[in-house]
């Protein structure tokens, strides 16, 4: 339960000089041990982490048309299904 304590052991106690493989394994058994706290706890994640920070995540979408033919035909079909023009 005290992932953090172990990060920074594993992170300031290491044998081998740091780098990217190291830092992504003790990336890997970061979310791996916050995984099973979470089981552990029967909360999500992001729970372990402040809570919820927001209702909805705002998305674009883009297409890729070649020709500014192809461009509008893809806008109007985005459009149509719900995308809105930003302002």
């Amino acid at each position: 339960m005290r992932i953090s304590g172990l990060w920074q052991e594993m992170y300031r106690n290491q044998y081998f000089e740091g780098g990217r493989i190291l830092t992504a394994a003790i990336a890997g058994i970061d979310i791996a041990l916050h995984d099973i706290v979470g089981k552990a706890l029967g909360v999500p994640v992001y729970q372990l982490l402040g809570g919820r920070q927001r209702d909805y995540v705002p998305c674009f979408a883009t297409t890729g048309a070649n020709t500014l033919n192809q461009l509008i035909t893809d806008v109007k079909l985005l459009l149509g299904e719900g995308w809105q023009e930003d302002s």
